[in-house]
């Protein structure tokens, strides 16, 4: 867990979530693994990390200047 990089919130859903993981039967390391994800994705969502303000704008949509690399269906081709 970074030292300093989270807020007690933070801490304590950290927390909550390896317990929850642990009684699920997920070894300390797995556990720890998967609430520090969850915690980290929770932040970014938020915007409390610097790569997600300095990525989206106020309305919390990517702006339009970065490339949309979802994968894209192609129309079928005429032939045989």
């Amino acid at each position: 867990m970074p030292q300093g990089a989270w807020s007690a919130k933070r801490e304590r859903q950290y927390k909550h979530i390896k317990e929850s993981e642990r009684e699920a039967g997920r070894s300390e390391d797995r556990a720890e693994e998967i609430a520090a994800r969850t915690v980290n994705k929770q932040r970014s969502k938020s915007g409390e990390t610097k790569s997600s303000k300095s990525r989206r704008n106020s309305s919390g949509k990517e702006p339009s200047n970065v490339p949309d690399l979802r994968l894209r269906r192609r129309p079928p081709e005429d032939g045989p």
